[in-house]
């Protein structure tokens, strides 16, 4: 009867290792995963860009003869700004890695960056300067979809 007992101690210990019960069980996104899902959101950012661009170049054909300041104004806030606030608000809702995602973290901050002053300074965003070196630094941390 007690061979028996422990047999069944056994069998339900054996069991429960199996069904990942026993012990600790990481439920964390990988990094990979979570690459996987921000490439997906820099892919639908830079569609939307190229699409915006497109609208607004159909609806400028003479852009070149706007003054400075509105093409500079229409470059932030119908182009650039829209897309990004996206971005950033998307990458915020992901998991996020418990461990080995420094680098992409950094990269999202960068755009959290970018993005917090282009509100404040359109030029500054129409440049593309910052940006250009957000998605740099974003497809070195293994964002690819971000990079230029």
């Amino acid at each position: 009867m007690r061979a028996r007992a422990t047999a069944s101690f056994a069998v339900l210990g054996c069991l429960l290792a199996i069904a990942g019960c026993a012990g600790d069980s990481d439920d964390s996104v990988s990094v990979a995963d979570y690459k996987a899902q921000a490439n997906e959101i820099c892919d639908e950012t830079v569609s939307a860009w190229t699409a915006r661009l497109t609208k607004e170049t159909a609806a400028h054909p003479d852009a070149s003869s706007l003054p400075e300041e509105k093409r500079t104004e229409i470059a932030a806030t119908k182009i650039l700004l829209p897309p990004l606030e996206r971005m950033v608000s998307s990458f915020s809702e992901l998991e996020t890695p418990e461990k080995g995602a420094q680098q992409v973290e950094g990269a999202v901050a960068d755009f959290e960056a970018v993005l917090a002053e282009g509100r404040q300074d359109h030029a500054a965003l129409a440049s593309g300067a910052a940006l250009v070196e957000a998605r740099e630094k974003a497809a070195a941390a293994g964002l690819t979809a971000c990079g230029v």
